[in-house]
């Protein structure tokens, strides 16, 4: 009798393998006409949408996930879409995927397969094309993600802007899953980083703009934030070093104030031509040790003009409280 329960019981454990291998191999997912955004963005906002990108993104694709992918090629375009209709249904559908990829981050990172589930991949791994799909969609709205909606047309926030977004770094997690994927989304989110900077520095301090301008150095410290936590769970992904950050966003925020009033403090040594060096200009021209004098120069600089806080308080505070440093 319990040589015929054990058989038993091992052909129940068994079809269950099975099942759980038959959930990266199921049949292929219906999918809406990619040339039809009206209909992929029904699918995307309706009650069934994770389950719906939940069967796409655990499918194991012949294609690596191309065919996949091309439902979601026409959110970039629309996001910027003159036409308030288009760009609405972009920003739903993007949010759509955001919400997904954070809700279900743990099932896309252990994707499991075979006798027993004993074989893991992840999503990036799986379906390369289709993370990177993913990830073109969601760079309009990398501002979006850190709570910046200015912009963000049909894209509600995810998570409370005061706290470590851990939704969003869900978001980073997965699309940093496919090598080419995760460094399109880092180039997008330092080029938005930048922009954000360039737009405080070129904020006279008197003006009425300042402190809206300075919210995006917030939003900045939050990219960074999540950035930094993408590189410590993926190898190969490059790391974020905060000090030397925040060193590029004084030198942007100094030489745009220079430009406004001439004259400075700084020594003569960090001009060329009378513009002031850019960090890399320093560190090659006059090596580590001018570096950390020129670094700790132009926070000598701003808190002269009671400008430093922002930057120590909006980028590199804000940074740490996403990474969890403070």
């Amino acid at each position: 009798m319990r040589a015929k329960n054990n058989n038993t019981l091992f052909l129940t454990i068994t079809s269950a393998a099975v099942l759980v291998a038959a959930c990266s191999t199921a049949t292929t997912p219906e999918l809406p006409d990619p040339s039809d955004p009206a209909a992929v963005a029904a699918k995307l906002t309706s009650k069934d949408a994770n389950e719906f990108l939940l069967g796409l993104s655990t499918y194991d694709w012949p294609d690596d996930g191309a065919h996949a992918a091309e439902e979601f090629t026409w959110i970039p375009d629309a996001a910027a879409s003159t036409d308030d209709r288009i760009a609405q249904r972009a920003g739903e559908s993007a949010r759509a995927i955001a919400g997904f990829l954070a809700d279900k981050d743990n099932q896309l990172l252990d994707i499991r397969s075979g006798l027993f589930g004993r074989n893991h991949t992840n999503v990036g791994q799986l379906n390369p094309a289709l993370v990177r799909a993913f990830g073109e969609a969601l760079i309009p709205y990398q501002g979006a993600l850190v709570c910046d909606d200015s912009k963000a047309r049909g894209f509600d926030s995810l998570e409370p802007c005061n706290n470590a977004m851990p939704a969003a770094q869900s978001v980073f997690a997965l699309v940093s899953t496919n090598t080419e994927a995760a460094a399109a989304f880092s180039d997008a989110a330092h080029e938005q980083v930048r922009q954000y900077i360039q737009t405080f520095a070129d904020t006279e301090l008197s003006s009425p703009a300042l402190y809206p301008a300075a919210q995006g150095l917030t939003y900045s410290g939050s990219l960074l934030g999540l950035l930094a936590v993408s590189a410590n769970e993926h190898e190969g992904t490059p790391p974020i070093d905060i000090n030397k950050e925040a060193t590029e966003a004084r030198y942007t925020i100094a030489k745009a104030m220079l430009a406004r009033e001439p004259g400075s403090s700084l020594p003569e040594k960090f001009f060329l031509n009378g513009v002031l060096m850019a960090p890399a200009q320093v560190r090659q021209n006059l090596g580590d040790s001018a570096y950390s004098e020129y670094a700790a120069g132009l926070i000598s600089f701003l808190t002269q003009r009671n400008v430093e806080t922002f930057v120590n308080h909006n980028i590199v505070g804000q940074f740490k409280l996403v990474t969890g440093e403070s």
